[in-house]
C-alpha cells in the first residue's frame, strides 16, 4: 500500500518587496538621466525656432523693401497686420532662456545693447543699420553665441 502525501504548494501571485524596490530604483536612475536631456532638447528646439523666426522676419523686411522702392518700413505694423503679403502665419516669437518667450518689438533709431529679450528694429533712414532686425539679449545661447550677434 502506498501512502500519498498531498502537499499544497503556495503559488506566488505577485512581486516581492525587494523586486519592486529594484524596479523603482532602476526607473529612478533612468529618469535622472532622461529628464535633463529632455530639458536641453526643449531649449534647443526653442532656440532653433527663434533663429527660424529671425530669418523669416528679416526676409519679410527685405520683401517690403523691394516692393516699396527701396524704402524700409518705419514701423513693422505693415508686416504684422493680418492678411499682409510679407509675413504670414503667427507672430514671430523670441525665445531666450533668460527672458522666456516674447513678441515685443523695440523700434529704435540706432542699434543698442539693450538686454530685454525683445526684437530690435532700426528704422532711422539716416542710420547705416536702417532695416536691421536683431534680438536684444546680451546672454548666450546653447552654442555660446551672444543672441544680439545674430
Amino acid at each position: 500500500m502506498r501512502k500519498t502525501l498531498k502537499h499544497k504548494t503556495a503559488v506566488s501571485k505577485g512581486f516581492t518587496l525587494m523586486e519592486l524596490m529594484i524596479v523603482v530604483a532602476i526607473l529612478s536612475l533612468i529618469a535622472l538621466i532622461v529628464i535633463p536631456k529632455m530639458a536641453n532638447m526643449i531649449r534647443k528646439a526653442n532656440e532653433a525656432g527663434t533663429m527660424g523666426h529671425l530669418s523669416h522676419f528679416r526676409g519679410a523686411i527685405r520683401l517690403y523693401y523691394m516692393d516699396n522702392e527701396n524704402i524700409f518700413p518705419l514701423t513693422l505694423i505693415p508686416l504684422l497686420t493680418p492678411g499682409n503679403i510679407y509675413l504670414t502665419g503667427a507672430k514671430p516669437l523670441v525665445y531666450t532662456r533668460e527672458h522666456g518667450n516674447m513678441f515685443d518689438i523695440d523700434v529704435v533709431p540706432a542699434l543698442n545693447n539693450n538686454d530685454n529679450g525683445r526684437w530690435g528694429y532700426v528704422f532711422e533712414p539716416s542710420s547705416l543699420d536702417v532695416g536691421h532686425l536683431w534680438i536684444q539679449c546680451t546672454h548666450t545661447d546653447m552654442k555660446g553665441t551672444i543672441w544680439s550677434h545674430y
